[in-house]
């Protein structure tokens, strides 16, 4: 193991006794706090054991297949570098925040790629797709895999409207809040996952304007950028996943 790594992981045991020494502070003051204060620490105590049960099924259920099926491809110099500490800790961060197993299985998929491409975590596409598979909710996801699953149907949408309905019909979901629809395919246009080219009119567009002979209505796309994250969802069945 190199000095660097070393130095690296006395760093963060440092940051580990800091953290332990402020839950002690945070569940002595707790503690003056009848029941709302004895839940909290309740959550505190059970909050490791989480975290311990997520990382245990990440490791279990999909990691060790994909290490076993990968051995030849994996560099040990890689292993003992800190890059490789600094790809697993932020994998291992974005595992412990979900319970979703289809979530785990992606970060699983995306760790692996990493090991194997030696990947810089300060220049890599993966720890961005990484951080994207925590933050979307399955509304979000589903929302990409109807688009990925119609793109024919989606070509000259051309407004908000028929993109809902199309969704709707498609997944059967008869309670999406149309404007929570708008705002959760739009952040996925603001990741440049999705494109809408120059733009779906709002629902209550009137369409009362003039365009000129050439217009052409707008289309919702899957960009480059796009088809590249979504191979690591792509194993995800719309109605396993909606079950």
């Amino acid at each position: 193991m190199t000095k660097e790594k070393d130095s690296e992981l006395s760093e963060v045991s440092n940051d580990l006794s800091s953290i332990e020494a402020f839950e002690v502070i945070v569940k002595s003051a707790l503690s003056t706090v009848p029941f709302f204060g004895s839940a909290l620490i309740e959550c505190i105590n059970a909050s490791e054991r989480i975290q311990q049960r997520r990382l245990n099924s990440f490791f279990l259920d999909y990691l060790n297949d994909l290490a076993e099926k990968n051995e030849d491809k994996i560099s040990i110099d890689y292993l003992n570098s800190s890059d490789f500490f600094d790809l697993t800790r932020n994998i291992f961060s974005y595992v412990v925040k979900t319970k979703e197993v289809m979530k785990h299985k992606a970060l699983a998929i995306i760790y692996i790629e990493g090991v194997v491409k030696k990947v810089d975590v300060d220049n890599s596409a993966e720890i961005i797709f990484a951080s994207f598979i925590s933050e979307m909710s399955k509304l979000q996801i589903l929302i990409l895999l109807f688009v990925e699953r119609n793109q024919k149907d989606l070509i000259k949408i051309e407004t908000y409207e028929k993109f809902y309905e199309l969704f709707v019909k498609f997944s059967n979901f008869k309670n999406v809040d149309k404007y929570e629809f708008k705002y959760l395919a739009g952040d996925l246009e603001r990741k440049a996952i999705l494109s809408f080219e120059h733009g779906l009119d709002d629902y209550n567009s009137k369409g009362d304007f003039i365009v000129d002979s050439g217009f052409v209505p707008s289309s919702v796309i899957i960009t480059s950028f796009g088809k590249r994250f979504i191979k690591y969802i792509e194993f995800i069945r719309f109605d396993e996943f909606i079950s």
